[in-house]
């Protein structure tokens, strides 16, 4: 039987507590191993560490590393990839390698609430589902979320589809409120016309990139937010790109000075800087005089795309080498379809 690849690399799952502090400290990342093999058992795993940080301290050249792991992995050798992650940056993760690997191999990503051993930690049982999944997946290929939630349930998440989780309860969510499936004694599958079926997944498709992107290129996010400064942001490294994440209604300031967006796509505008705005329900359809005007200003509409994937997605557009449109198609369901609207 072939093996699975374990990649730890830190975060909740791979820490410590210590005078009330968490945080990793030498071999911490293989108590998960230790804790499952003692628990469950000896697994056919292969396991790397290839760097330890915890999420929060996730950036684009760490990503860089962990990406050219990956693209020089030969998954035939494998039945599938879990990824050990922290929670707090898992979802951008979760979006990035998923449009990047999500269509070339089986790959689980999981995280903890609490560090193993500790009362209440999830991450021990998130392994553990990661790993029935990938003894029964129900399909050839495809990257996903399996973390257990607070009421016990285990929802499987598509990567490109799992939002950051709230502050108070971290718990994650669907964008677009359905999850992919739930793990029980084995996977169940959600039915919804938002999902695509396994079959789908299962798929062949052409490759989309030849060589590894570079993921390292800045892209500026920013939220819209009441009293956002637009002349407080400064354009001097001149980003590659800009991501706005606006107002559920697609909407954000256009009056005043500094608070008017308009100012900044005129600016960006001025200097050859591409502006993104998601997410957008249908860019063809009914919108806000407000969006309409932000639309006429040269603002690029991401439609249907959480945000992290929105991100994700603009570090893989301009981190290839070929120039080819990556928004004129789905990397991996990271578009949901358009919502029907009641007119």
């Amino acid at each position: 039987m072939k093996k699975i690849l374990v990649i730890l690399t830190g975060g909740t799952i791979g820490s410590m507590v210590s005078e009330n502090v968490v945080d990793l400290c030498e071999g911490s990342v293989y108590r998960l191993i230790d804790a499952y093999e003692k628990k469950y058992g000896k697994e056919a795993f292969e396991v790397i560490n290839p760097f330890s940080t915890l999420s929060e301290n996730m950036t684009p050249e760490t990503w860089e590393k962990l990406c050219q792991v990956l693209w020089n992995t030969d998954f035939e050798q494998y039945r599938g990839v879990i990824l050990a992650h922290g929670s707090d940056t898992l979802s951008y993760t979760a979006a990035l390698l998923g449009m990047l690997f999500g269509r070339k191999t089986l790959m689980v990503l999981i995280a903890s609430n609490y560090p193993i051993g500790e009362r209440g930690s999830n991450g021990l049982a998130n392994l553990r589902g990661a790993v029935t999944f990938l003894r029964k997946p129900p399909c050839s290929r495809g990257a996903f979320v399996i973390y257990r939630d607070g009421n016990g349930k285990m929802p499987v998440y598509l990567s490109t589809r799992i939002r950051e989780a709230d502050p108070y309860g971290d718990q994650f969510t669907a964008f677009g409120g359905v999850p992919f499936g739930y793990m029980e004694e084995e996977f169940v599958p959600v039915i919804s016309e938002k999902n695509p079926s396994c079959r789908e997944l299962s798929e062949n498709r052409e490759p989309v990139f030849e060589t590894c992107p570079d993921v390292t290129r800045k892209v500026l996010l920013l939220k819209a937010y009441p009293g956002l400064d637009y002349e407080s942001i400064s354009l001097q490294k001149k980003p590659a790109a800009v991501l706005h994440l606006m107002y559920h209604s697609a909407t954000a300031c256009t009056v005043g000075e500094e608070e008017n967006f308009l100012r900044l796509l005129k600016k960006c505008k001025e200097q050859q800087i591409p502006v993104y705005i998601a997410s957008v329900k249908d860019a063809e359809g009914r919108a806000y005089a407000t969006g309409k005007q932000i639309l006429e200003q040269g603002a690029i509409p991401l439609l249907n795309i959480s945000p992290e994937a929105a991100y994700g997605k603009l570090l893989l557009q301009y981190g290839q080498q070929k120039e080819r449109d990556l928004f004129r198609e789905n990397l991996f369901y990271e578009h949901l379809p358009c919502p029907a609207i009641e007119k």
